[in-house]
């Protein structure tokens, strides 16, 4: 589609006549954003064929997390050295694309505006060393804390002490996993405006959305959270409250499962019926 591939393409002109016969011949489509939809209609799918379902988090994996002794919070909290109370966190790739630079250059203003966060880094990648870099440089390792990337099973545990988190950048078309689980564990997201983002998140109901790449759009909405804990607190109950209800991967199964039995004559078809 229009969004093109991070990856080198082989064989592209038949890669596309593959693509459009699968998308043409296929009962029905699911894309993770309206952007992707279009994508797919311009291939020539009927758009009532296509079904859009952001992507979802695992129910059981953050019950597992939620239910864990205060003690457990506690010992990890020591672990990865935080003090403050506030801490702004991001977890995932190391990257460009996902604004880790915009984020560097983010990182003094915020600190001028929010003074006793902490940020909280987990992952690797590409800008890994220019970001610990900037940390030596600018003496700035007892504010920033930085953490490898961890097992997917371990993410919602690490994400229960965070109070923000971040999506720096995103691209137009992608369903952010992160934006989803911040949401799942009441961590409150702070993400740019791009199509996909605006459909998960309502600003200032269950997020906050600022202009992609904006700088002072992204330092003002960390500092607003910061500075007011009653928003705080209903921006992370909402945005928990509605990952739960519409963004778990049985609520997407169901959406599914409905979307096909429109074309097929089997009316007893449920979630149940899909392999696990």
């Amino acid at each position: 589609g229009k969004f093109g591939s991070r990856f080198p393409i082989h064989f592209p002109i038949a890669l596309r006549f593959f693509e459009r016969k699968a998308l043409r011949n296929a009962t029905l489509v699911v894309v993770v954003s309206q952007a992707l939809k279009e994508c797919v209609v311009q291939q020539g799918v009927d758009p009532d064929r296509i079904l859009v379902l952001p992507n979802a988090i695992n129910e059981k994996k953050c019950a597992i997390a939620i239910e864990k002794p205060p003690s457990s919070l506690e010992d990890l909290r020591k672990k990865v050295r935080l003090q403050s109370d506030f801490i702004v966190g991001f977890v995932g790739s190391l990257r460009k694309w996902h604004g880790i630079d915009f984020l560097i250059e983010a990182i003094p203003s915020i600190l001028r505006q929010c003074p006793t966060c902490q940020f909280l880094i987990i992952g690797s990648g590409e800008m890994e060393e220019e970001l610990k870099s900037f940390v030596r440089k600018e003496g700035l390792q007892s504010e920033v804390k930085m953490h490898p990337g961890i097992e997917h099973d371990s993410v919602f545990e690490y994400l229960r002490l965070m109070t923000i988190g971040l999506m720096p950048d995103s691209n137009k078309f992608g369903s952010p996993m992160k934006i989803i689980e911040y949401m799942a564990m009441g961590v409150v997201p702070v993400a740019p405006d791009v199509g996909p983002v605006k459909e998960i998140i309502e600003h200032r109901n269950t997020g906050l959305i600022f202009k992609q790449r904006d700088s002072q759009g992204f330092v003002d909405a960390i500092a607003t959270v910061y500075g007011d804990l009653n928003l705080r607190l209903q921006l992370s109950e909402c945005a928990q409250r509605h990952v739960r209800a519409h963004h778990t991967w049985r609520f997407n199964a169901e959406k599914t499962v409905a979307g096909v039995k429109r074309y097929i004559k089997r009316t007893d078809l449920s979630v149940e019926d899909l392999p696990t």
